[in-house]
């Protein structure tokens, strides 16, 4: 069996401006968590299943087999075998509060080659990554 070798980097740059738009996508969803908003499907609310389906689309769509766990978790998996990899994440955001923000929370803005919005950094922008 011959060995492929994968430059990750290059093919990340390759898709950089589609995985940027996706992000952009998943960083507009308010997902907060709202328990008067729960039902059997979405336990957590209506926005954060909206984003947990929304990040299994992707997944779905880039070819990956998909898993909802009853609106409590999702899996994205590829390949198979005994042995896996996880990468964990969530697509819940804390509220924004009522304090001034100097970008708006869910509208997502690249200034000076920084992508600001609520869950960028926690953690829906590094689930994108994974």
């Amino acid at each position: 069996m011959q060995q492929v070798l994968v430059n990750w980097m290059n093919e990340a740059l390759k898709a950089k401006s589609e995985l940027i738009q996706d992000l952009i996508q998943i960083l507009q969803i308010r997902s907060v968590y709202d328990n008067s908003l729960s039902t059997p499907l979405a336990p957590f609310g209506l926005e954060i299943a909206e984003a947990l389906s929304y990040m299994l689309m992707l997944g779905e769509r880039d070819g990956f087999i998909t898993k909802n766990v009853d609106g409590y978790a999702g899996h994205i998996e590829m390949g198979v075998g005994k042995e896996l990899i996880g990468v964990l994440g969530h697509v819940d955001v804390v509220s924004s509060g009522d304090a001034p923000w100097t970008f708006p929370p869910f509208a997502p803005e690249i200034r000076d080659g920084k992508l600001y919005a609520r869950g960028a950094i926690d953690d829906k922008g590094p689930l994108m990554a994974a």
